[in-house]
């Protein structure tokens, strides 16, 4: 057995065949260096940010690099209005959770007034917002939260 295999070795398609293993043992030996000794994915993953443009409210992935001026370029408008996004929101419209996650720009930190809400599904978005679940209630809406504080206005109104 080991003569036939060493006179198949000596023929030209045997040296063709050792010459494809070898370079399949070379490809295996650098792809497993690679992986082992090239960049983590961990690290690579923490170093990137999302953003949101702040004219377009559009998210975009970054990776932080030292020296990064904020806002970064938002490749949505072409300016410097890309802002970390503060928080997610996953809720819909009508108060079920969403697998498609908003990033919203808090209104404080562009140094607006009042209260945040989500673009997508128009409901009050706060500073460490609770992951929507099914078995929470669903933040306001706009238009709840607005009838609330109406509310709320002419009952202290009426107590003075």
């Amino acid at each position: 057995m080991v003569k036939r295999a060493r006179q198949f070795f000596q023929s030209p398609a045997g040296f063709v065949v050792s010459i494809v293993l070898i370079l399949i043992a070379l490809w295996l030996i650098i792809y497993s260096v690679k992986s082992n000794f090239g960049p983590i994915d961990s690290i690579a993953h923490s170093q990137s940010r999302i953003f949101v443009c702040s004219e377009t409210g559009k998210w975009f992935e970054i990776g932080l690099e030292p020296g990064m001026k904020f806002p970064v370029r938002s490749p949505y408008s072409g300016k410097n209005t890309g802002y970390l996004a503060d928080e997610t929101c996953n809720w819909t419209a009508d108060g079920h959770v969403d697998s498609t996650t908003t990033y919203i720009l808090m209104n404080k930190t562009l140094g607006k007034s009042g209260p945040t809400f989500c673009p997508t599904c128009h409901r009050l978005v706060v500073r460490n917002n609770p992951v929507a679940r099914a078995d929470r209630e669903p933040p306001p809406t706009e238009q709840e939260f607005a009838a609330k504080k109406l509310k709320h206005v002419e009952q202290s109104s009426a107590d003075r």
